[in-house]
């Protein structure tokens, strides 16, 4: 208790204006005191959820420096919504935060590494100038050797073949660090709290769970879904990264508050 009482006290005499709260909370961030700017940056979506996407990037390192994964995925993934700049500095973020969650990932740790290698290759400027380079490099030669230079011929193929290799081994495992197709990107994301919650045909208890290979359909905790419908119970319709849709109450999952862009 004597560790919060500080908080308590800074929380009491804090200024009430949003901007004075994030500037306390992202100070406390960047001087590393962990628990104090968690305490404030939930304090801030309770009352006015920011729209920035380095609040929600920031909230996510938080949750992971605290281990807490599912929390993680689900600031991640709303910073990545919020901004295009935290696409891709967050990839290999949010890659990894899932391998901790994901139980069928831990058995192919050799391909999230690969993932994740790719994710920290995408944040490298220098990465994607070389690659820029290489695909003028070839095409140049593809139009020279249309004129008969049989050694730039020769060359480009040397050229073509690591680079379109290398350009399909991107787009698969790309789909490790985004396997949301582009329709339900920008809906509002949710992350499974509980451990093997059944996906229900309806908003309630009385419905039957969906199936899947004649058992019933559970989820995992930390599980991404994304939430298309609420009802008047606060029941969530919600849809999973196959298609498959289904309810669940709003205390089996992480939800952030929803802020129009």
């Amino acid at each position: 208790m004597t560790g919060w009482l500080p908080l308590f006290i800074l929380l009491a005499n804090f200024p009430q204006e949003p901007t004075a709260w994030l500037h306390w909370a992202d100070q406390a961030y960047r001087r590393g005191h962990t628990a104090r700017a968690l305490a404030l940056y939930d304090a801030l979506l309770q009352c006015q959820p920011p729209t920035a996407g380095n609040f929600y990037q920031n909230l996510g390192h938080l949750h992971a420096q605290r281990g807490e994964w599912p929390q993680a995925i689900l600031a991640y993934q709303t910073a990545r919504q919020r901004s295009t700049r935290c696409q891709a500095e967050l990839a290999s973020s949010l890659l990894w935060a899932r391998f901790q969650v994901d139980p069928e990932a831990r058995d192919s740790i050799n391909m999230y590494r690969i993932a994740l290698t790719l994710a920290w290759l995408q944040e490298q400027a220098w990465f994607r100038i070389s690659i820029a380079s290489w695909g003028i490099l070839l095409a140049i030669g593809t139009v020279l050797s249309q004129r008969g230079r049989a050694v730039v011929f020769r060359w480009t193929l040397v050229l073509a073949i690591p680079y379109v290799l290398l350009s399909v081994g991107m787009v698969w495992l790309h789909g490790f660090i985004d396997p949301w197709p582009s329709s339900l990107v920008q809906q509002q994301v949710a992350v499974v709290r509980v451990e093997g919650a059944l996906l229900r045909q309806g908003n309630g208890f009385s419905y039957p769970a969906w199936q899947k290979g004649g058992q019933p359909l559970r989820l995992y905790a930390g599980q991404e879904v994304r939430i298309v419908a609420v009802k008047s119970n606060d029941w969530l319709l919600i849809q999973l990264v196959d298609g498959q849709r289904g309810w669940l109450p709003p205390a089996a999952l992480w939800t952030l508050p929803h802020v129009p862009r």
